[in-house]
């Protein structure tokens, strides 16, 4: 569960992903090309940092649920 709501946290890639990129995407000065590009960097970069600290996370999750 942990690691699915960390991923989903870092879904950036399409306007519609958060609100805050609604925002900007609505304002018509972002277009969605840039958007996609910048967006589906940072969640590259997010699916390696989820794979590197995801057993760290989940040992510290377990370790405090018990």
């Amino acid at each position: 569960g942990v690691m699915v709501a960390m991923g989903a946290s870092f879904a950036m890639a399409l306007p519609i992903s958060t609100p805050p990129n609604a925002i900007a995407y609505g304002s018509g000065m972002v277009p969605s090309k840039d958007m996609l590009v910048v967006g589906g960097l940072v969640s590259l970069l997010c699916t390696i940092l989820i794979a590197a600290t995801g057993p760290v996370v989940i040992h510290f999750a377990l370790a405090i649920l018990e």
